[in-house]
C-alpha cells in the first residue's frame, strides 16, 4: 500500500503546483517578486529586449546586440573617466613644466624647495582629483554590489523552489545552501571591508606620495594581490563545493525520479502506464519554466553589475594612462599615487567580476547538469 501512496503523492504535488501556478498567475512562482527586486533601470531595460522570466525573450540576443549593448554602455560610462584623465594630464604637464624650470635655475637652494613644495601641492591636487571620482566609484560598486545580493537572495529560493518541483529536491538544497552562503559572503565583504580598504590604501599612499621617505608605495599592490587570491579562492571553494555535490545530488534525484515512474507504471493498475507519461509531461513543463527563470537570472544578474564594471574598467584604464604620462615626464611621486589608485580600482573590478562569475557559474551549472542528467 506505501509504495503506490507515495508516487501518488509525488503526482499529486505536480499537478497541484502546475494547476496553482495556472490558477493564480499573480504569484507565477515569485517571478513578480524577482522582477521588483530589481533595480529600475535594469528593469526597464529589460522590458525594452522584451526579458522576463517566462518568456524566450533571451533567443532574440545575439552576439552583435551584446557587444552593441556592451559599446554603448562603455561610451556612456568612460565620460567621468575622462574627465578625471584630463585633468590628471593638466597638473601632470604642470609638474613636468616646473621640473624643468628647476633644473634649468641652477643649483639654487631657494629654486629647488620651490620646486619641491609645487611638487607637493601637484601630489595633492592630483589626489584630491584622482580620490573625488574614485570614491564615487567605490560608492556605486557597494551600491552595486548590494543590489546584486538584493536580487540574489530573492531569486536563489525561487530558482531553488522551481528545482524541486521538477524533482531535484536534493540539488536544489545544495544550491540554495552554497549560494546563500557565497552571497552572505559578499555581502559581508562588501560592507565591512570595500570602502574602508578603498580609503585606506588612497590616504596612506596620498601620505607615501607626499613624503617619498615613507616607501609604501608597493602597499597598494600588495592589497590588490592578496584580494585578488582570497577572491579566486573564494570563488574555488563555493563553486567547487557546487559542483562535486551536486554531481551528487543529480545522481540520487535521476534515480529517484526514475523509481517513483517505475513504481507507478508497475504498481497502478491498468493506467499506471498513462500516470507515468504524464508524470514525465509534467516534469517537462516546469523544466521549461525552471530554465527560462535560469537564464533570466542570469541575465539580469549580468545587467545589474555589468554598467558599474564597465565603469571600473574604465577608470582602471584612464589611471593606467596617466600613470604612464607621469613616467614619461619623470612625475614619480604622482605616478605611484596614480598606480596605487589604480590598484583599488582592480580590487573593486575583481569583486564586481568574482559576484557575476559566481551567479553565472552556479546557475549555468544547475541547468548543464539536470538537462544532461535528465
Amino acid at each position: 500500500m506505501k509504495t503506490i501512496l507515495i508516487p501518488l503523492f509525488i503526482i499529486l504535488f505536480y499537478m497541484f503546483a502546475v494547476n496553482a501556478g495556472a490558477e493564480e498567475p499573480a504569484n507565477n512562482y515569485g517571478q513578480d517578486d524577482l522582477i521588483r527586486t530589481l533595480p529600475e533601470d535594469v528593469r526597464e531595460a529589460l522590458d525594452e529586449k522584451d526579458i522576463t522570466p517566462d518568456n524566450a525573450g533571451a533567443l532574440s540576443i545575439t552576439p552583435f546586440t551584446v557587444l552593441k549593448g556592451t559599446w554603448n554602455v562603455f561610451t556612456e560610462e568612460f565620460g567621468k573617466p575622462l574627465k578625471m584623465l584630463a585633468s590628471l594630464v593638466g597638473v601632470i604637464l604642470l609638474c613636468a613644466v616646473v621640473e624643468v624650470l628647476r633644473d634649468g635655475s641652477g643649483a639654487n637652494g631657494t629654486s629647488s624647495s620651490a620646486g619641491d613644495t609645487f611638487g607637493i601641492v601637484g601630489v595633492l591636487a592630483g589626489a584630491g582629483m584622482m580620490c573625488l571620482y574614485i570614491s564615487d566609484c567605490v560608492i556605486r560598486s557597494v551600491q552595486t554590489l548590494n543590489a546584486g545580493s538584493v536580487f540574489l537572495f530573492t531569486f536563489v529560493p525561487i530558482f531553488a523552489g522551481i528545482m524541486a518541483i521538477a524533482g531535484q529536491l536534493t540539488t536544489a538544497s545544495v544550491f540554495a545552501a552554497v549560494l546563500v552562503g557565497a552571497g552572505q559572503v559578499f555581502a559581508y565583504i562588501t560592507t565591512a571591508f570595500l570602502a574602508p580598504l578603498a580609503s585606506c590604501i588612497l590616504g596612506v599612499s596620498v601620505a607615501g606620495a607626499v613624503n617619498p621617505d615613507l616607501k609604501i608605495e608597493r602597499l597598494a599592490e600588495t592589497v590588490k594581490k592578496i584580494v585578488i587570491w582570497a577572491l579566486g579562492l573564494l570563488i574555488t571553494v563555493f563553486v567547487g563545493l557546487l559542483s562535486l555535490q551536486s554531481f551528487l545530488s543529480t545522481a540520487a534525484d535521476t534515480v529517484a525520479l526514475r523509481a517513483v515512474k517505475f513504481t507507478v507504471s508497475s504498481t497502478v493498475p491498468i493506467v499506471g502506464g498513462a500516470v507515468g507519461d504524464a508524470l514525465s509531461a509534467v516534469r517537462g513543463s516546469i523544466n521549461i519554466l525552471r530554465g527560462s527563470t535560469g537564464t533570466f537570472g542570469i541575465i539580469a544578474g549580468i545587467a545589474i553589475i555589468a554598467p558599474t564594471l564597465i565603469s571600473a574598467f574604465c577608470y582602471k584604464i584612464a589611471l593606467g594612462i596617466a600613470a604612464a604620462v607621469c613616467d614619461i615626464f619623470g612625475i614619480s611621486r604622482l605616478s605611484a599615487l596614480l598606480k596605487s589608485g589604480e590598484n583599488v580600482v582592480t580590487i573593486i573590478f575583481a569583486m564586481l567580476f568574482c559576484f557575476t562569475l559566481l551567479l553565472v557559474v552556479s546557475v549555468g551549472l544547475m541547468l548543464f547538469i539536470w538537462n544532461g542528467g535528465a
